[in-house]
């Protein structure tokens, strides 16, 4: 509330508080209503009957086409309300962060602060806050998104030369292309969400204790379908038992869980094989262990 101090013959002063005209938001359903109100009556009669100005009636009827375009509780056109403080500086810093985006290339809101200072060239004194930030993401369309693929691509120039290299290794039988990779498993894998009770100051979810345990798969497959043996690394080095009973799975272990060059020569031996009476291309990732020395004379 607002103070206006006044002073009259009967004390030495007096304040008397005016209220504060609070600005009010209309969103698109309410403006389309009140727009078909008017269609049928007249923009005064609308004014009267939604409580609004008539000179608002005629502002939403002249973009009832750019209304008609907005979900129902937006409140404002596109380039509506007071423009940015900067809005050059911001025009490149948005394109700058479209242009690493087209690269695939991370961009965190500190980096964009930074560009902001560095970019920003008008009169006083600019710090690019976070409030600002905020702000400007809105603006532009931006959020914080989850990574939802790595993104490795192939250089377009490269895929006729890799093609090529294809058909030239194995065209006597193209169905002996073979892949393979590895991924780490882990024993147990809890999800952190349950149906509970409203209100339960906590909420535990039981697991087997081995939900840090993990170990490495391999699985290949050829060209034609097959899928050759699974691969298992477990951590340790004394040998279960009860797995070396199952004849579709190799298990071999290591000390940490992991694949090495040694168990890389293992599996070439025991999965993929040595004897072939045709040629044979494996196709496999760039981890430094797989290009031991020893599997070039395979």
């Amino acid at each position: 509330m607002d103070e206006v101090h006044t002073s009259d013959p009967g004390s030495s002063s007096s304040t008397r508080r005016l209220p504060i005209k609070n600005k009010k938001f209309y969103d698109t359903a309410f403006k389309l209503r009140v727009i078909e109100y008017a269609e049928k009556h007249n923009n005064r009669e609308a004014g009267r009957n939604f409580n609004v100005g008539e000179s608002s009636v005629r502002d939403w009827r002249r973009q009832k086409s750019k209304l008609g375009s907005l979900t129902s509780k937006s409140q404002r056109l596109p380039g509506g309300g007071r423009k940015p403080h900067a809005e050059d500086m911001e025009e490149v810093l948005a394109a700058w962060i479209e242009q690493q985006r087209g690269r695939h290339l991370r961009v965190t809101r500190t980096a964009i602060q930074r560009n902001a200072v560095e970019l920003y060239d008008g009169n006083g004194e600019f710090t690019a806050s976070r409030g600002w930030l905020e702000k400007f993401l809105k603006r532009n369309s931006f959020s914080l998104r989850r990574r939802t693929t790595v993104s490795q691509r192939l250089p377009q120039d490269q895929i006729p030369n890799v093609a090529l290299l294809l058909h030239s290794s194995c065209e006597e039988d193209e169905n002996e292309y073979g892949n393979m990779d590895e991924t780490p498993l882990w024993l147990d894998m809890p999800v952190d969400i349950t149906v509970s009770r409203i209100g339960e100051r906590s909420v535990s979810v039981c697991t087997t204790g081995h939900d840090k345990g993990r170990f490495t798969i391999i699985l290949a497959a050829m060209a034609d379908g097959r899928k050759l043996k699974p691969f298992v690394v477990f951590k340790g080095v004394r040998p279960i038992s009860a797995l070396s009973k199952i004849s579709w799975v190799v298990v071999k272990y290591s000390r940490n869980g992991w694949m090495n060059e040694e168990l890389t020569v293992k599996w070439v031996d025991s999965v993929w094989g040595r004897l072939s009476f045709s040629r044979r291309l494996l196709v496999w990732d760039a981890y430094r262990y797989k290009y031991f020395f020893k599997l070039i004379h395979f």
